[in-house]
């Protein structure tokens, strides 16, 4: 209750600039998932939901040690870090989940010669979305590629190493390391700058 009085201030007082801070939206999320797993137990409802409804309310709150994280001297500077790498990839990862999708539309389409539980990628979209991701990630599973179209699953999955795993991860790399260079150019102004933040939220 105390937490919901803090956030309804906080939103009385900011209005729509409110919703701008990241911060503030996973508070106000994290409070409306926690009263939504307070109702179901009360209410007795399926013990299913009610497990999925607390995975997703408890990892917002793990979320929040970042948050805290700005208090302190030694990890103000490294919550920034975070925040800003994690803006300077949104149009990194745009291209990479293009990319994924891509070759996870190839991979569903190729895996209509298999069937049943042959079928290397899924039987589904999302499946094979996921089987381009793991491939993305360095899962190097090519078991499943033992029909006469193995040779183009090889090509494909060859092509799907080099341009996700060796060439946008690796971009990803630099990516990081120009935004680390860049925040440890100004590593006294960031760090006041978290503090002063966290003060002003408190106010």
């Amino acid at each position: 209750m105390y937490n919901s009085y803090f956030e309804i201030r906080q939103l009385w007082f900011y209005r729509l600039s409110y919703f701008k801070t990241f911060w503030n939206i996973i508070d106000l999320t994290s409070l409306l998932l926690n009263y939504i797993v307070c109702i179901l137990d009360l209410t007795d409802q399926n013990q299913q939901d009610l497990v999925v409804w607390t995975a997703f309310a408890v990892i917002l709150m793990w979320m929040k040690l970042f948050y805290f994280g700005r208090i302190f001297l030694k990890t103000a500077t490294t919550v920034t870090m975070v925040i800003e790498i994690t803006k300077d990839m949104k149009y990194f990862l745009v291209i990479l989940l293009i990319a994924i999708a891509g070759y996870g539309n190839c991979y569903l389409i190729l895996s209509r010669n298999y069937t049943g539980e042959d079928s290397f990628s899924g039987e589904t979209y999302f499946l094979a979305f996921i089987y381009a991701y793991q491939q993305a990630m360095g899962d190097f599973d090519t078991d499943g590629f033992e029909s006469t179209d193995r040779y183009y699953l090889y090509a494909l999955w060859f092509l799907n190493v080099i341009m996700t795993l060796i060439v946008l991860l690796n971009l990803l790399i630099a990516i990081m390391g120009d935004t680390f260079d860049r925040v440890r150019e100004s590593l006294d102004n960031n760090m006041y700058k978290e503090l002063g933040k966290q003060h002003s939220t408190n106010i």
